[in-house]
C-alpha cells in the first residue's frame, strides 16, 4: 500500500512539473505583443445606433488607441483584428 502511494505521489509531482514546463514554454513562444482592436461606439446600452469608431495601432509591441472618429462613448464593442509584433519599431 505504501509503495503505491509513493508512486502515485511521484507521478502527481511529475505531471505537475510537466504542466508547469509546458505553460512556461508556450508563454515564451509567443512572438507577438498586444492585441489590436477596432472599437465601435454606440449611443446607449442597447447598441443599436453606431455613433463612432476607433482603431488601435502598433507602437513597438504595444497597442495604442488612435483618435476616435465620431463620438466615443462608454457603450462599445471591441473586435480583435491583429497583434503587434515584438521588435517592430
Amino acid at each position: 500500500m505504501r509503495m503505491i502511494k509513493t508512486h502515485t505521489t511521484k507521478l502527481a509531482v511529475a505531471v505537475a512539473a510537466l504542466a508547469a514546463l509546458t505553460a512556461t514554454t508556450a508563454g515564451s513562444a509567443n512572438m507577438f505583443g498586444d492585441r489590436l482592436h477596432i472599437y465601435t461606439y454606440y449611443s446607449d446600452a442597447s447598441k443599436t445606433q453606431v455613433v463612432g469608431w476607433a482603431q488601435e495601432f502598433c507602437y513597438g509591441d504595444m497597442a495604442l488607441l488612435g483618435q476616435a472618429t465620431g463620438t466615443a462613448t462608454a457603450y462599445y464593442d471591441a473586435e480583435v483584428v491583429g497583434r503587434c509584433p515584438y521588435g517592430y519599431y
